[in-house]
């Protein structure tokens, strides 16, 4: 059986940059935030791969004289 992270451990492993987010005391999750010391086994814990900006998408339009 796979960790429950298996995903992003291997993608941070190969360099990837990992976000996460937690589970406050005020019953709300966080917002994503650029991770450096991980605690995989936490339950209160959700980590992500960071999203990679997408290219920018072009829409040309020509007029007819």
């Amino acid at each position: 059986m796979k960790h429950k992270w298996h995903k992003e451990i291997k993608a941070w492993a190969d360099g990837a940059e990992i976000q996460k987010k937690v589970f406050g005391m005020n019953g709300e999750w966080s917002h994503w935030y650029d991770c450096q010391i991980f605690e995989w086994d936490n339950e209160t814990t959700k980590y992500r791969i960071k999203p990679q900006p997408k290219e920018p998408q072009y829409l040309y339009v020509t007029r007819l004289i």
